[in-house]
């Protein structure tokens, strides 16, 4: 509630309340001139009984408003020096109810002054001032008045106000608070997340509404975050633009990475390789990459039937690493003499949200580059399985044999064969098959047959298998 503040407005609140002595008459009023009906003045700097002069407010609804603010726009002459009940300030007193009355039914404070309970004492000031008084009330209702008890004032506005802490969205957390009253105490007020926002870290999202009317965060535990694809914009949830996303954990919009640059192979041998590269250009923010390694062998080298060889020592064909947070990666466990293409991709926190609407809409940026690599080769190893057929015809046998870790290409076999009793007497075969017959043998003997490989590195470890040739019939 505010009293008029224009030039040409009336302001018009009850003065009939005053003490009337020797006849005389003088209470607040409008003073003389021209545009002075939005002020109240009086004026009796000297006088034989002390007046009792009263200027009341109509009845003011407060609903359940419990503190007030009072601000008096005024002015008080100073008092003569032997003047007579003249005084430089006046009081504010106020008059409660719960329900609502009638203006006849307002007490009138000469007959009933102990219902009107003061609670400012207005100070002289020679020029126009304002002054602010808090004012505490219980009811609904209320009637406010002032006091006149001798002396010259002007009143030249009074204004009745209330603070609130206002409806809000805080611009960091995106807590929305609704618009609250503020109370003497300070008053806990529970937030919520606002538009296209959530919670995503556990804790209570209560704010302080202070007396004051700010609100005070100090009980904040937790915060809201915008939903994917969208991004805190001076406390508004906005879609990110174009090209840009979001994993809706608190973050702004950002791209995904650009490839690794200047990938190479920084180290290999027979078993293991060492890759290195360089911060993609684009890395998006936070500056958060990580890099996931998959290298592939060629099947060739290992024949129609990659899956089934052994060679590769348990790296079943590939080797993956996943979240790496370095620029280099080491390979171990590799096959000799071996081809590897390796695919080195940069990821960030948008990454996987990003893949899953380029499936959607059928693109997406290029964030991976290859490097291709050959192990170096070594010896091969000992043919396996090795079988022997015995031809009775021809006093023969058929050996064959599989090489499974071949570590280079061969070149041919080597095949030495001597009777257990007598190794000196050795002979040797090649051939550049995986199998061969050998004929002319020992009957009754116990021959020993001792299988090499032999590629471009060198000769392998034998397999060794021995068999027992029948006597003749």
């Amino acid at each position: 509630m505010e009293t008029p503040d224009c030039r040409t407005c009336t302001w018009n609140w009850d003065t009939s309340a005053f003490f009337r002595f020797n006849g005389y008459i003088g209470t607040w009023h409008h003073p003389y001139g021209l545009n002075t009906n939005n002020r109240y003045a009086i004026c009796h700097p000297d006088n034989k009984e002390e007046p009792n002069n009263w200027l009341r407010s109509y009845v003011i609804n407060v609903e359940d408003i419990g503190r007030l603010d009072v601000t008096f726009t005024y002015s008080v002459k100073a008092c003569q020096p032997l003047a007579s009940f003249c005084k430089e300030y006046f009081y504010a007193y106020v008059w409660e109810s719960n329900t609502s009355v009638n203006p006849e039914q307002i007490p009138d404070p000469i007959k009933d002054f102990q219902l009107y309970r003061r609670f400012a004492n207005v100070t002289r000031q020679s020029y126009e001032t304002n002054l602010t008084v808090p004012l505490e009330v219980t009811s609904k209702y209320i009637v406010m008045g002032t006091r006149d008890q001798g002396g010259c004032r002007t009143l030249y506005s009074v204004k009745i106000s209330y603070k609130v802490c206002i409806k809000k969205t805080l611009e960091d957390s995106l807590v929305l608070l609704p618009l609250t009253l503020s109370r003497e105490e300070s008053t806990p007020v529970q937030g919520s997340c606002g538009e296209n926002s959530k919670q995503i870290v556990p804790g209570n999202l209560t704010v302080l509404c202070d007396s004051d009317g700010e609100w005070n965060t100090s009980r904040l535990e937790s915060r809201c975050v915008c939903r994917e694809d969208m991004e805190n914009r001076g406390g508004v949830c906005l879609a990110c633009p174009s090209g840009t996303f979001n994993d809706g954990k608190g973050f702004s919009c950002t791209e995904t990475p650009s490839e690794p640059r200047s990938a190479s192979v920084y180290f290999v041998n027979e078993s293991s390789a060492v890759l290195t590269w360089l911060l993609p250009e684009i890395t998006g923010t936070p500056i958060d990459t990580s890099y996931d390694v998959t290298c592939q062998t060629a099947c060739e080298y290992f024949g129609n039937d990659c899956n089934d060889q052994t060679c590769n020592r348990g790296v079943d064909g590939q080797f993956t690493v996943e979240g790496l947070n370095t620029t280099i990666f080491t390979a171990t466990n590799l096959a000799p003499f071996v081809n590897y293409s390796c695919k080195i991709t940069a990821k960030n926190r948008v990454s996987e949200r990003a893949q899953s609407k380029a499936k959607a809409t059928n693109g997406e940026r290029n964030s991976f580059t290859y490097v291709n690599l050959t192990t170096k080769g070594s010896v091969p190893g000992a043919p396996e399985d090795i079988t022997v057929v015995y031809l009775v015809e021809t006093n023969s046998v058929i050996l064959s044999w599989i090489v499974k870790c071949k570590k280079g290409i061969i070149q041919e076999y080597r095949i030495e064969y001597f009777s257990m009793n007598n190794s000196s007497g050795s002979k040797t075969l090649s051939t550049r098959d995986n199998k061969i017959q050998i004929g002319r043998l020992p009957a009754g003997k116990t021959l020993t047959f001792q299988v090499y490989a032999v590629n471009n590195f060198g000769i392998g470890s034998p397999g060794v298998m021995t068999f027992h040739i029948p006597k003749g019939q």
